[in-house]
């Protein structure tokens, strides 16, 4: 048993990592995504991101995130989500909220609900990635899930929801 729970531990890892992966990933998304769309016809452009696989969606969000922070104004180990809620903010602002965020540790949800409580509700955001990461979360619950009753593991169903949790922070 001790080497199952090695393993699906192994695999946990690996998905809060590849998860990681995937967050940081928009910015290269964004940032390929707008020197590609100076480079070439919109409509070349929109073929060319098709081909990706992605949603139109995920794109432009990837393309505004990235425009309004450039590497240099990214504030490091804060993830793209972090940089999304802030964005739609003026330039001041949002360096003092990435800042702040880090500083304390904020998730990005918590970050999103302190920026929507200071402005009195009335925050309003790029289009958001969230249905991409939530049908990321459902992905790994189901397959950790699949896991657990393959293993018999119990404490594998906390894990899940422990994960679940932890990824929609």
């Amino acid at each position: 048993m001790g080497r199952q729970l090695a393993n699906v531990e192994d695999l946990v890892q690996g998905l809060l990592d590849s998860y990681e992966q995937l967050k940081r990933s928009l910015f290269d998304v964004g940032d390929a995504a707008n020197a590609l769309s100076q480079a070439v016809s919109s409509k070349r452009f929109w073929a060319y991101v098709r081909q990706l696989e992605l949603s139109e969606t995920t794109v432009r969000t990837a393309m505004w995130v990235s425009n309004k922070f450039p590497p240099a104004a990214r504030v490091k180990g804060l993830s793209f989500a972090h940089h999304q809620v802030v964005a739609a903010l003026p330039a001041k602002e949002q360096k003092k909220k990435l800042v702040e965020a880090k500083k304390t540790g904020l998730t990005p949800k918590q970050l999103r609900q302190r920026v929507i409580t200071e402005r009195g509700g009335t925050f309003e955001s790029a289009p958001g990635l969230s249905g991409v990461h939530q049908r990321l979360v459902d992905q790994i619950r189901d397959r950790l899930r699949h896991l657990a009753r393959a293993q018999r593991h119990e404490d594998l169903e906390r894990l899940v929801v422990e994960l679940k949790r932890a990824l929609r922070k």
